[in-house]
């Protein structure tokens, strides 16, 4: 007998490539949170990761952050006011374009990288015990490998 429709839906839905990435990311997301928390910086929300994931060091624009994050202006915009409220990011005027603002790290969001690149390295240990290291190591060079091929941007 041949699976139903809802079963071959069901089966769809558990094992699709989306869903694991995404299902995996936001266990990454609620690890990294939690640890930041931990060590202090306990007024983060995990909403807040749409723009400190995009944001590169040397400042990003507020239009790029929403277009990497895949939310509107509006939403980074709130997001950016509540993390520059909370001290860890400012405005300043863009060298390049007198009319645009970059949003930056303060030295209150230098410090939460450095000590967030902690807790994300603690992160990947946990998932290095998992899955070993040479799978580990694979996994990185795989996503690594399809994101420069889709022409995804990392920030630095």
């Amino acid at each position: 007998m041949s699976p139903s429709k809802d079963d071959q839906i069901r089966e769809f839905r558990h094992g699709n490539l989306g869903r694991l990435l995404t299902e995996l990311a936001g266990d990454f997301q609620r690890r990294a949170i939690d640890a930041l928390h931990e060590l202090g910086f306990d007024d983060l929300r995990q909403t807040h990761n749409a723009v400190l994931i995009h944001l590169g060091l040397e400042g990003t624009r507020a239009s790029v952050l929403a277009a990497r994050a895949g939310i509107t202006r509006q939403a980074t915009g709130q997001l950016v006011d509540d993390l520059e409220q909370l001290g860890y990011v400012e405005r300043v005027p863009d060298p390049n374009d007198g009319r645009a603002k970059l949003v930056k790290f303060t030295g209150r969001g230098r410090h939460l990288m450095t000590e967030g690149r902690k807790a994300l390295l603690s992160i990947e240990a946990q998932y290095r015990e998992i899955l070993g290291d040479d799978n580990t190591e694979q996994l990185r060079s795989t996503l690594q490998s399809l994101a420069a091929s889709l022409g995804i941007e990392m920030p630095h």
